[in-house]
């Protein structure tokens, strides 16, 4: 729904075509129904990677009970699909390193690696066999969807013209926590498991029975931890939520102004249901805690 691959992709992964080889024509594939352009694409294998019918991307993609917005998408191989529009559709990221022909997509709970050189995938550093890119000539990658199903917190249902994509967002307090960000623009897309909160950022699992969290990448201070609190726990929750934004705050002490001031006016704030609790370090924090109180009201 939102972005493609920076513009700067387009010149570097195109030459990275090069590399993959993932197509060739084959001048004796039988030419497709339908009307308009026609390139039947296979791969050097001779195994069929794609088959454009048109150049707009072909299926339909329904990510955690919404259709996505997939206009300006070209065209990909059959069962592939976009992954920085996903990515960022499900509030994660998708970041492209030029120095090494790769990319790192956030996409739920998981980590996927796309070295464009060796045309690999990985999975939380786990080599994917089998599992190959697809990258258009614009600079827009493609993943198989099948290798998305095969993510812990993630099914997905194929019927070849429609994926149905159902992630760990269609929690309600996952959502509650994605609308926040993309209403008050946060720029927070490293999502932390409970035990990396714990292990990393002092936010003890113990005192929370559900939370959620999503923290700055490097240069900007924009956090979002909303959780519920274990019953007894509320002021050990409030006492880690406020140490992780205290060494937030030290974190920019020294440079970025900006960012400094943010995190000196992050808020941390209880619910009305008293049971929820919510750091926000955000440009808009009032309308951050707007939306959270109205997520969990007091109980009638």
């Amino acid at each position: 729904m939102k972005k493609i691959l920076a513009l700067g992709l387009s010149a570097a992964l195109t030459l990275s075509l090069s590399v993959t080889s993932l197509a060739v024509f084959d001048p004796n594939a039988p030419a497709p129904e339908g009307d308009g352009p026609h390139i039947m694409l296979t791969s050097s294998d001779s195994e069929p990677v794609i088959n454009l019918l048109s150049n707009a991307y072909g299926a339909t993609i329904v990510l955690d009970g919404e259709t996505v917005d997939i206009t300006g998408i070209p065209a990909a191989p059959a069962g592939y699909v976009p992954m920085r529009l996903l990515s960022e559709a499900n509030g994660g990221s998708a970041e492209w390193y030029p120095e090494e022909n790769s990319a790192v997509f956030a996409f739920d709970e998981a980590s996927i690696l796309v070295d464009f050189n060796a045309n690999t995938v990985e999975v939380a550093r786990e080599l994917q066999e089998d599992v190959k890119p697809y990258l258009d000539p614009a600079g827009y990658t493609f993943l198989p969807v099948s290798l998305l199903d095969t993510l812990e917190t993630v099914t997905v249902t194929d019927d070849g013209e429609c994926y149905t994509i159902t992630t760990s967002a269609s929690d309600p307090d996952k959502k509650v926590v994605l609308s926040i960000m993309e209403a008050v623009e946060l720029g927070a897309r490293m999502k932390s498991t409970p035990a990396e909160m714990e292990e990393y950022m002092g936010i003890h699992q113990e005192n929370f029975t559900k939370i959620i969290g999503y923290f700055p990448m490097m240069i900007n201070a924009d956090t979002i931890v909303i959780g519920e609190v274990a019953e007894g726990k509320m002021d050990a929750a409030k006492e880690d939520l406020e140490a992780r934004k205290q060494t937030t705050i030290q974190s920019f002490e020294q440079y970025l102004p900006d960012p400094y001031e943010m995190a000196q006016n992050g808020q941390i704030v209880v619910a009305p249901d008293g049971t929820h609790i919510m750091l926000i370090i955000s440009g808009d924090n009032a309308k951050a805690i707007e939306m959270f109180n109205e997520a969990y009201p007091a109980e009638a």
